[in-house]
């Protein structure tokens, strides 16, 4: 519990002195036709929809721009968004909207993407006019809440280009499909026009952490160590990844069982677990220091050894084979250098462990 207190004093410091968001290099393009380069806040596709915040430098105050005060803006390594005027309802062309929309396509017909409600959307834009693409979307018990239109649209505007209703019936609703068969019907539009795709390396940009940690548990040490894959998941939050990797895990004990038929009741037991688990991570704030939560399953297999030797009957070892269980985890990571992070977590598998704190080492 000492080390739930430290991550908890922790949280509150990072979130009052030190967690600050961060700014990524970018420009913006001005209604005039003016280009600034600035630093930009990263935000969440919710977020940019509504508005975009900017310093000059990390030293001024930060700026804020609504959709339709200026005319784009985009990140050196990342997207490239504009201010588009257009139909967010799509029974209703009357009700025009400034977004900003990220442009995932440039042709006859444009491509782009942004945040509609609590789901994202593509717009697909010929000259002045706009077709909104909408995904079919569930209540939390199942039932259709609005109905998708999106197929229906591209079998419209793909109607003389030689595709099929069975080839729209294969279109995801992604951006690798829906630029694909934007830029087929950029070809069939207009044979001889160039089409421009925007390369967004934030959306395949994933990273390999190795961490390893301890914490003095009971008559031992709790014990951490794993490799994972990390990869953002900026469509639904900047603030959001997917882990899987090898994660293995030491967790010291007492036998607890006063009934038991080896009565060696309170003997030290370590659990060793070798596991391969899939996590979503979340992470509150963005900065220096950033408290982070995590959820997801594993598969594994779980050794446990019992040492009785104190009560005269040795060391007792039982591998209790494969074993699937769900995982939560809170914990908190702080960057020391670009590759090096100061890492404290506390978990449950199966079994809720001790916290543990170590160094992770980012691969790039």
């Amino acid at each position: 519990m000492r080390m739930f207190s430290l991550a908890i004093s922790i949280f509150l410091l990072c979130s009052s002195v030190y967690c600050q968001q961060q700014y990524l290099p970018g420009y913006i393009v001005t209604n005039n036709g003016d280009t600034m380069r600035v630093i930009l806040q990263e935000e969440s596709m919710r977020d940019i929809t509504q508005a975009i915040k900017f310093k000059k430098d990390l030293q001024s105050a930060a700026t804020t721009f609504k959709p339709g005060e200026i005319s784009s803006f985009g990140y050196n390594n990342g997207g490239s968004y504009k201010s588009i005027l257009f139909p967010d309802n799509p029974s209703d062309s009357t009700d025009l909207k400034y977004y900003f929309a990220e442009q995932l396509l440039a042709g006859t017909y444009d491509l782009f993407l942004y945040q509609r409600k609590d789901h994202p959307a593509y717009t697909v834009r010929k000259d002045n006019h706009y077709y909104v693409l909408t995904n079919t979307t569930y209540t939390g018990r199942g039932e259709i809440n609005d109905v998708g239109n999106y197929q229906n649209l591209l079998l419209f505007l793909t109607v003389n280009c030689g595709i099929t209703p069975r080839d729209i019936e294969g279109v995801g609703y992604n951006d690798k499909s829906m630029i694909k068969i934007i830029t087929q019907l950029n070809y069939c539009a207009n044979p001889g026009a160039k089409v421009i795709s925007f390369d967004r390396p934030h959306n395949s940009k994933f990273e390999i952490i190795a961490f390893a940690g301890a914490f003095p548990a009971v008559q031992s040490f709790q014990i951490a160590a794993e490799i994972i894959a990390r990869f953002p998941y900026p469509k639904i939050s900047r603030n959001l990844y997917i882990n899987v990797g090898i994660h293995f895990s030491s967790t010291p004990s007492l036998y607890n069982q006063p009934n038991s038929y080896y009565f060696f009741n309170k003997a030290p037991t370590t659990d060793l677990l070798f596991s391969v688990p899939v996590t979503a991570q979340y992470n509150f704030i963005r900065g220096i220091i950033q408290p982070y939560i995590a959820a997801g399953g594993l598969i594994g297999v779980l050794n446990e050894t019992i040492d009785a030797t104190s009560f005269g009957k040795g060391k007792f070892h039982f591998n209790n084979g494969f074993k699937f269980s769900a995982i939560g985890e809170v914990g908190i990571e702080a960057t020391v250098t670009r590759n090096l992070l100061i890492k404290t977590a506390w978990r449950y598998e199966g079994m809720v462990e001790y916290p543990v704190v170590g160094i992770a080492y980012k691969f790039k």
